[in-house]
């Protein structure tokens, strides 16, 4: 067969996940005959980016048709405009397709079939817009790194390994396994690295490791399942498509989260019995599921659907010409930043800003100019921040007025207006434009443009709402418009409330922040990140039940971020909840002492500790300054709210109540003078009385309280010393 196939040629990112990248190894296929064509150096044919496929074709050898075009990995790299017209079948093998629905969507149109890893994988490409999808695991293991002879188990140095990209946010199912790996620790050497320190390392570990932790978002069967059986590791997976491959129970071991536990220890001692897996396990892979041995299957697979009369050819081309417009733009941030897939820095980006000015000018419609403006925000804001916010802010505010001039109903226009002026600091103007964003979002029947481009150059956009919109673009896709449209309205207002949660903060305006953050976290309630800022804003304010309730809510959505738990443990301490704590100190250093990205939470928890007064002085001293370390900075940030924000009566309660705290009550009485001087010739309203009232109450209460206490020292003082006259 004569294949040309999409290659990546010299970029560096082959020396990463070795085994994914046809290239490191199709040199020894025989029998077909296989030409690559991409854009970097080191492929057969080198083309532009953004050349026409038209051009590869024009640079075949004399005489050489290929019978198939194979594009690997193609949401990794760039499908060339003109590839849904080929005059040959195109194959697309899409593995992260749900990373940018976007990007996959346009893909998935522009190809004959696509190859998908699993059934669940293949139901969500054809809702997607796929007109054929077959299914074939394709990925394999390198004989080149196999373990030849493997070690034995008894030789290993780790019971149990698991590597990852560790990240609360848009893996929060990761973080579950890996804290169930934490929870056995005691018992066994676990280790969690991260995701391929380096291949030849990785390996190392494999080889080190009897069992190997496989854990797939959709249950699919991961490439690191071989690469764990070539080093005669045994693999626990979590899914269910391993079983259509491997054994269960034989050459691997299932698990889930009810069995986890039992599993590990009925196959961690029974090593014999392991051991006997291990080789099975082996044997199998490395015959198997080598990786030549998986291309050279591919090859056949893909040759018998050319075969089949059923093969889809033909694909008409894009009716839109705005399409390449997102294709640029997604491709731009999951192919040219860090080690690049397409060699092709900000081309890309430039490239999308000139599909969406070309379809601007053919029809100056609402998302054209919304999208138009969402690309030279990205452009200015990554490779020309300064001069952006000098000159280039101000066409693309005009752009997005313009959306909304021509369809006032347009709700992204508004959000991205908004977005963009709290981006360039004109916090007042943000403001305004995001109370009627909310509004729009809110309103069922306003004009909400699903596809309208997200603003992947904006770090708090990625981490809020990257993974959920592409998460209810999906459900739309699927046709479930109903739950699709209101999850997308839900996370758009949340995402705008917590924004103006740090407007408000930045007016020093502490409540009205808290009251957005909390909204924002009722909408999105899978946020930990939302709750755990929400949970210090509540601590701070003296919302003591709700600050623990919050916090606990937000280590359950982030479990292994350590911040939460950090700030946590520093409101236990405060309120003298010990026993909570210990335990919560205790989780936090298996965490360190297990996974070795937070290898630094040891230093920081021992510091921590070594501040809290009460666990390391003689019981006799009840002067604990590190209750007040905690309070005085509490003090000192509702201070700075307390000069701008004149009349909040809360404020000034919660700050008059930190200051009895710190038994500074002669402070508490001047900041409440200063509080009451601010009426004057203004008559206080009903309300404020009722609050001042309050506030005088708590006072006497607790300055006659604090009067007894003192006289209660006084005499305990006098009856030990017998102070019976002022010169004594």
């Amino acid at each position: 067969m004569k294949i040309l196939l999409l290659g990546i040629g010299n970029s560096p990112v082959r020396s990463k996940f070795v085994s994914n990248h046809i290239e490191n190894y199709m040199g020894d296929i025989e029998g077909h005959e296989i030409l690559t064509f991409g854009y970097n150096e080191g492929v057969d044919i080198k083309i532009e980016t953004g050349a026409d496929f038209r051009e590869a074709l024009a640079r075949l050898p004399a005489g050489w048709q290929p019978d198939c075009c194979i594009l690997w990995e193609a949401e990794w790299n760039l499908l060339p405009p003109g590839i849904e017209s080929a005059p040959f079948p195109t194959f697309a093998l899409i593995s992260d397709w749900d990373y940018d629905i976007h990007l996959a969507g346009c893909y998935v149109k522009s190809v004959d079939c696509v190859i998908a890893l699993s059934d669940f994988e293949k139901e969500a490409l054809l809702a997607l817009g796929a007109r054929r999808v077959e299914v074939f695991h394709h990925v394999g293991a390198m004989r080149e790194y196999f373990a030849v002879p493997p070690k034995r188990m008894e030789e290993r140095k780790y019971d149990i390994l698991y590597t990852s990209f560790i990240d609360d946010n848009a893996h929060p199912d990761r973080s579950a396994w890996i804290l169930k790996l934490c929870g056995i620790s005691d018992r066994y050497r676990v280790l969690v690295a991260p995701h391929l320190p380096g291949y030849k390392d990785y390996i190392i570990l494999l080889r080190d490791s009897k069992l190997v932790l496989s854990h797939h978002r959709y249950g699919s069967m991961s490439g690191r399942v071989m690469e764990a059986g070539s080093q005669g590791a045994v693999v626990m997976d979590t899914g269910p498509d391993i079983r259509n491959y491997f054994k269960p129970d034989e050459e691997y071991i299932p698990v889930t989260t009810d069995d986890f536990p039992d599993q590990i220890e009925r196959y961690l001692n029974d090593t014999a019995g392991l051991q006997a897996m291990s080789e099975r396990f082996y044997k199998k892979v490395t015959g198997d599921y080598e990786s030549r041995n998986r291309l050279g299957k591919l090859i056949g697979f893909i040759g018998a659907l050319l075969e089949c009369k059923e093969s889809a050819t033909g694909i008409k081309e894009a009716e839109d010409i705005s399409d390449r417009g997102p294709v640029y733009y997604y491709a731009f941030f999951r192919t040219s930043q860090g080690p690049f897939i397409v060699n092709a820095g900000s081309r890309l980006l430039l490239m999308s800003i000139e599909e969406f000015k070309k379809a601007a000018g053919v029809e100056p419609s609402a998302r054209a100019l919304t999208n138009l403006a969402v690309a030279e925000t990205a452009y200015g804001s990554l490779y020309n921040p300064e001069e952006f916010l000098r000159a280039g802010i101000k066409p693309c505010i005009e752009m997005l007025r313009e959306a909304i001039r021509s369809c006032p109903g347009y709700v992204m226009a508004y959000f991205n207006l908004g977005l963009l002026y709290y981006r360039s600091h004109d916090y007042n103007n943000a403001m305004k434009v995001f109370k009627v964003a909310l509004e729009l979002f809110e309103d069922r029947n306003s004009d909400l443009d699903v596809w309208c481009l997200h603003n992947r150059d904006y770090d708090l956009f990625n981490t809020f709402l990257r993974k959920p919109l592409n998460a209810a673009l999906l459900l739309l896709s699927r046709g479930e418009d109903e739950k699709g449209t209101k999850d997308i309205r839900s996370l758009y207002r949340a995402f705008i409330l917590y924004l103006i949660s740090r407007i408000e903060e930045k007016n020093k305006k502490i409540y009205p922040a808290l009251d957005a953050l909390l909204e924002a976290s009722r909408l999105y309630p899978g946020s930990g990140s939302m709750m755990t800022e929400a949970a210090g804003k509540l601590a701070l304010l003296g919302f003591r039940k709700e600050s623990i309730d919050l916090y606990r809510k937000a280590i359950g959505l982030c479990p292994l971020s350590p911040d939460p738990r950090l700030n946590y443990v520093k409101l236990m301490y405060l309120y003298g909840m010990d026993n909570e704590l210990a335990a919560e100190i205790k989780k936090l250093l298996v965490i360190a002492e297990s996974v070795l990205q937070f290898k630094g939470t040891k230093a920081a928890v021992r510091k921590l500790l070594d501040s809290f007064t009460r666990f390391n002085r003689n019981p006799v001293y009840s002067f604990d300054p590190a209750r007040d370390n905690v309070l005085e900075v509490w003090f000192d940030k509702l201070f700075l709210f307390y000069r701008s924000d004149l009349f909040n009566y809360d404020l000034v309660s919660r700050i008059v109540k930190i200051l009895c705290e710190l038994g500074r009550t002669d402070k508490a009485f001047l900041i409440m003078e200063d509080y009451t001087g601010r009426f004057k010739g203004k008559s206080p309203s009903c309300e404020e009385m009722s609050a001042i009232r309050n506030i005088y109450d708590y006072l006497r209460e607790r300055s006659c309280g604090q009067a007894r206490l003192l006289n209660e020292r006084l005499s305990l003082l006098n009856n030990k010393f017998q102070f019976n006259g002022a010169g004594q």
